[in-house]
């Protein structure tokens, strides 16, 4: 690190905490997780998935919505899950982490656009992309189908341990117990 950008980030930090805005609240961490993996999952995109911010990315994400505004940080959101280069499709390997879409250098220019490209939609997808979302939904279908199959299983053996209780504590008849094994039907006696 040249003498310049250490300069630049104590500037940076000394202007940072002379404007510490007031009044700031979990909630307002907790939209900005939900709205990123909401976006992230609706643009297919490859940056990481959110599941809680650091300190430092607090402060930053803090520091941008006091400078420009939730508006803006909804915008940058979207622009850089749409971006090609951010998500690494371009075959350039890009910077794409959440402290440097936050810092004060790259925030506006991910807000402005500069690093748009064709919007997703338009963009068919590449064989590696499509063969990855479909692992992703096999993936899901068999998690499903397994948890499917262990509640059918548990059920069968709920049903089955009431019935051994029942005939252990002797209060069923014998119709009843007969209708247990299957041998005959209730209604036919």
């Amino acid at each position: 690190m040249n003498k310049e950008s250490r300069k630049e980030i104590a500037d940076e930090r000394q202007s940072v905490n002379m404007r510490e805005p007031q009044s700031w609240r979990s909630q307002e961490v907790e939209w900005f997780i939900h709205f990123w993996n909401e976006q992230r999952i609706k643009y297919h995109a490859r940056l990481p998935q959110l599941d809680c911010l650091t300190h430092e990315q607090k402060r930053e994400l803090k520091f941008r919505q006091a400078d420009w505004g939730v508006e803006k940080v909804r915008q940058m959101v979207i622009n850089a899950m749409q971006s090609d280069f951010l998500n690494c499709r371009t075959g350039k390997r890009a910077r794409n982490d959440l402290d440097f879409l936050l810092s004060a250098k790259y925030f506006p220019r991910v807000m402005q656009g500069r690093y748009n490209d064709l919007p997703v939609e338009e963009r068919p997808m590449t064989e590696d992309e499509r063969r990855q979302l479909e692992m992703e939904r096999y993936r899901a279908q068999e998690a499903a189908r397994r948890a499917e199959n262990r509640a059918i299983e548990e059920q069968i053996r709920a049903e089955e341990r009431q019935r051994r209780n029942a005939m252990s504590r002797g209060c069923v008849t014998y119709e009843q117990y007969l209708a247990m094994k299957g041998n005959i039907n209730l209604t036919e006696i």
